[in-house]
């Protein structure tokens, strides 16, 4: 619905057969607001659904702070007032300067008396609203798993137990890794200049790193003290039995067993198909990249 509401002005008042209509109206550009819309806002609902159910799943281990994981459910799902005009109003100065960039101030001035200009003008404030709302959300979120993650309970042997922790990392950079992959639309068969696509680049681009790290390095942290305290425990455990001239090798046997399993244990809170996964994906944007710039240096060979 979000697609064909966007892409539909476009393809009225554009014209197949012109490269670009006189007044700004480009099919090509439309076909990219519609997709990137039409992807990032049920992505975004799509995560916070899974941000719920990692919260439900951690819950065994947050016992002791069951009315803190009751409060940050409500906070993934409700926006205070504040939140969301901050944000809007943070989006829309966004969508304003980029369409500065983009126009200029003369054409900024004459695009309410053109159609394509003033769609065009519109369209990218709403994306800048949106993504605005997106990636500052998805940073919350991060930031509420990232303070979950100095109290959850573990056992060091049993980490796989955080791997929610990982999954919702993986799952908001994935989200801002589809959303590049449709900035190559802006290439393809349209006259658009670097500065329509840059500033859209840089706002996913430096979110998506601070998305990835953001409840990750601190478990990672977490997990890796928990191992070195059970390695000191077992060091000390195993002192007294080998400092003997008869060591008692039957309860060696265990200890040392531990200390292996203990130093074998996962370090990260990760599955390994995510990881595999994850690792897939971050070739899709730079691949979707280099394929518009293919074409478009086909294109432009064959006319």
């Amino acid at each position: 619905m979000i697609f064909t509401v966007i892409l539909t002005p476009y393809l009225i008042l554009g014209d197949p057969s012109d490269e670009a209509a006189p007044d700004g109206i480009d099919p090509d550009v439309g076909l990219f607001f519609a997709v990137l819309l039409a992807y990032i806002i049920p992505v975004h609902h799509l995560i916070m659904q899974r941000s719920l159910t990692a919260l439900k799943q951690l819950r065994p281990q947050l016992s002791s702070h069951s009315e803190l994981v009751s409060a940050y459910a409500h906070r993934i799902v409700n926006k205070p007032l504040w939140w969301q005009v901050s944000t809007l109003a943070a989006g829309l100065a966004a969508g304003m300067l980029h369409n500065l960039l983009i126009l200029g101030s003369e054409g900024l001035t004459a695009s309410p008396t053109l159609p394509g200009s003033l769609l065009n003008l519109i369209i990218t404030a709403v994306i800048w609203v949106v993504m605005m709302g997106t990636i500052t959300s998805l940073i919350e979120n991060a930031v509420l798993f990232k303070r979950l993650t100095a109290r959850v309970e573990f056992d060091v042997l049993n980490t796989r137990s955080l791997t929610p922790f990982g999954s919702i990392a993986v799952s908001s950079t994935l989200a801002l890794i589809g959303a590049q992959a449709a900035f190559p639309l802006l290439i393809v068969g349209s006259d658009s200049s670097w500065v329509s696509f840059a500033p859209g680049l840089v706002a996913t681009g430096a979110p998506m790193v601070v998305l990835f790290l953001l409840p990750v390095i601190p478990m990672h942290q977490r997990i890796m003290t928990a191992k070195q305290a059970a390695l000191e425990k077992v060091t000390q455990d195993l002192a007294p039995l080998t400092a003997s001239a008869n060591s008692d090798y039957a309860a060696l046997q265990p200890l040392l067993t531990y200390r292996r399993e203990v130093m074998d244990a996962p370090e990260w809170p990760f599955d390994t198909s995510v990881i595999g996964r994850l690792a897939v994906y971050l070739i899709i944007p730079p691949l979707t990249w280099i394929g518009a710039a293919l074409i478009e240096i086909l294109v432009d060979t064959a006319i």
